[in-house]
Formats: C-alpha cells, structure tokens, sequence
C-alpha cells in the first residue's frame, strides 16, 4: 500500500522555504540600498568639497594669501588679514589655515564651530562651511617650492630642508598652494570622515622677486624634530599676527622655510606648536640663509 502524501507538511515547509527567501532577499535588497545610499552620499560630498577646494585657492590666489613675508609692512599686513578670512567662523591667517589637534589628527568643525568666530591669531582651527545639510572643514597650506635646485643638487633628492646656517640665499621660484576639505562620514564611524585635497602651483609674486634680485634679503630654515604635523609661526615685530606655516613630515621630522626676509642681526623669533614655545635664530643677514631648530612643547 502507498503511503499517503500529508499535504499539510508540504505545504508548511513550502511557506517556511519561502519566508526564507523572501528574507534573504529582502535582506540583501537593503544591503544594496545601504551601499547605494553611502555612495550616493560619498560621491555628492566629494564633488561639493571639489567645488569649494577650488573656489578657496581661487580666492586665495586673488587675494594675495600666503605671500605674507618678513618685508611686508604692518598696513599690508592688515589689509591681507582681512581679505585671507575664512569660513563661517572667520578664520584670519597671513599663511596657513590648519584643522589638527596636534596629533595628527583632523579637528572637524561642530555645530558650534561654525557658528563661533575663532579666536585672534588662532592655530589649528580650520575653516567651517555648511553647504546643503553637511559641515566641511577647511584647511588651506601655503608653501614656498623651487622648480629647479640650486646647482649642482639633485632634482630628485633636494629639499630645502638641506639649507644650512650661512648658506647662499637662493630665492623660491613657486608659491604652493593647497586645500583640504573634510566632511564626516558617520554612516561609518563617529570618528570617520572623507577628504579631498586639491593642488594648485602658482608663481612668486613679481615684486618679491625684484625685491630678491636686488639682493637686499635672506632667509629663514625652521627645522622641526617632530613626526606629526606641526604650526611653525615667524614673529615679525609689527605685523599684526605671525607667519604660520605647518610641516608636513617624514619620518625623520620636517621643516619650513620663511624666505625674502630683512637682515637682522639679533635674528627672528618663531614659536613651534604653540605661541609660548619660542626659539630665537642665528643672525639674518643679506644673501644668506639662516637656520634654527625646534620641537613642539
């Protein structure tokens, strides 16, 4: 005799093989749409930051920022700081606007940031905007560069770095200029976020390199034993805020340089990571580099 069929159990199993499906499927459908979502939203904040790095060195080239030098006069000075403001929290700086805590690690503007005005002289505050629903933080650097070493040094292994104390002066020939933008990202972590950095290499304004020509300046090698970034900011009596520029380190430590300065005998001041931390150069005298070393506090 034939076992009858219990139609009832298949038909259980049926509906619980197919529940199973449905979930796997539905899982996998949400998946999908978490991973579209996060980069959708990836690709839309890239190509905001893309805009707005570049309308910041537009802005930057336009208006004069990071030219500020030992020689500029504490009206231009002035007028520099107030053109080179930066973000919703008015970020004012002669050369670098730098979003690090001093560990390395990007300080993002909050809510509050972007609704504060950052303090006089402030270091290691980026630039906060808001564009659409997302807060990005803006960093912009400032670098002097040559496009040829001095003769007979190695294009390849040359760095300005190398510059000893009475070294002959040689003048840059390229003003670097670079924008970071960050933004969150906390689909992925409370800590994550994105960045985008555009380039952008410009020439030495031409009155500095008359100025140069003449003969009458020097120059100025702050050599940093540190391997995280660093603000390195030149103390210019009379001007009405420092000259700050961060490293961007090796290894081995980093350093910046301060060129077309004015001789001085008694040297120029310059703080390294923070405003009290102060070293005192050699003498800087016409056609002759200096050179002092420091670390952060």
């Amino acid at each position: 005799m034939t076992p009858r069929r219990d139609e009832r159990g298949d038909g259980l199993i049926d509906v619980m093989v197919g529940v199973l499906i449905f979930g796997i499927l539905a899982a996998a459908i949400v998946a999908t749409l978490t991973t579209l979502d996060r980069v959708t939203a990836s690709v839309s904040g890239s190509s905001q930051a893309s805009a707005l790095a570049t309308r910041l060195l537009s802005d930057a080239q336009a208006g004069g920022c990071g030219q500020a030098t030992g020689g500029t006069s504490p009206a231009n000075a002035q007028a520099t700081l107030a053109r080179c403001t930066w973000g919703a929290n008015k970020v004012s700086s002669l050369a670098d606007v730098v979003a690090t805590d001093g560990s390395a690690a990007p300080s993002l503007c909050t809510d509050t940031d972007y609704a504060t005005q950052a303090p006089a002289d402030a270091t290691g505050t980026g630039a906060c905007y808001r564009i659409a629903h997302r807060t990005y933080t803006a960093s912009l650097r400032f670098a002097w560069g040559w496009a040829v070493p001095p003769s007979g040094q190695s294009a390849s292994t040359w760095s300005a770095c190398q510059i000893t104390q009475g070294e002959v002066y040689n003048s840059p020939t390229e003003l670097l200029r670079t924008a970071v933008i960050r933004w969150p990202d906390h689909r992925l972590s409370a800590t994550a976020f994105h960045s985008r950095t555009v380039d952008e290499t410009g020439a030495v304004p031409a009155a500095l390199e008359t100025e140069s020509a003449a003969g009458g300046v020097g120059g100025l090698v702050v050599t940093v034993n540190s391997t995280i970034p660093a603000d390195v900011g030149l103390v210019v009596p009379g001007l009405p805020a420092p000259i700050v520029e961060q490293t961007a380190p090796s290894a081995g430590g980093e350093c910046v340089t301060f060129p077309f300065l004015p001789p001085a005998a008694a040297g120029y001041e310059v703080w390294v990571g923070n405003t009290s931390n102060l070293y005192t150069s050699p003498a800087v005298a016409a056609g002759t580099w200096s050179s002092v070393s420091g670390a952060p506090a």
